[in-house]
């Protein structure tokens, strides 16, 4: 769910583990945007179950996100500003609707086995992959193109 009809937020996080980059291929069958191509995981803000005034819910948000996608818990503390390798906006003139699009750099620096991680029923595929293996990919560009943005900004850092 977006925030508003005319405003979304929308979130990727770039996870880093031995020097490259999680890749999730979306579902054809629910995703709504970019069938069947790859992506990173993320996805939108939603509207704030709270009455009350709180300060960085994206970070509560991408944490969420990567939660249901991925199946793994990620600390609020990585979604901060020397992490953001990645801010664009987008005006969707034919809905109309403002998109503003944040792209994060986490990296794993611990042991972690990628066994670990569970898609949820918005992927099919998983895939690690570093900057000279991009262009095997399908992004679904050019819509998709900041995704491959994001993964470039965050294996250059």
């Amino acid at each position: 769910m977006t925030l508003t009809d005319q405003v979304k937020f929308l979130q990727k996080a770039a996870i880093i583990y031995n020097g490259k980059v999680l890749i999730l291929k979306r579902s054809k069958k629910n995703a709504k945007y970019r069938p069947g191509k790859w992506d990173l995981p993320g996805g939108n803000v939603e509207w704030p179950e709270t009455n009350q005034s709180q300060t960085n819910l994206h970070q509560m948000e991408i944490v969420r996100e990567l939660q249901e996608e991925v199946g793994f818990s990620f600390e609020p503390g990585n979604f901060i500003d020397e992490n953001l390798v990645h801010f664009t906006t987008y005006f969707e003139a034919e809905i109309p609707r403002y998109a503003i699009i944040c792209g994060w750099r986490v990296k794993i620096d611990y042991e972690f086995d990628p066994s670990d991680l569970t898609l949820s029923d918005e992927h099919t595929e998983m895939a690690w992959v570093g900057l000279d293996e991009l262009e095997n990919y399908d992004f679904g560009e050019p819509v998709g193109t900041y995704v491959k943005t994001i993964i470039q900004k965050a294996l250059k850092e």
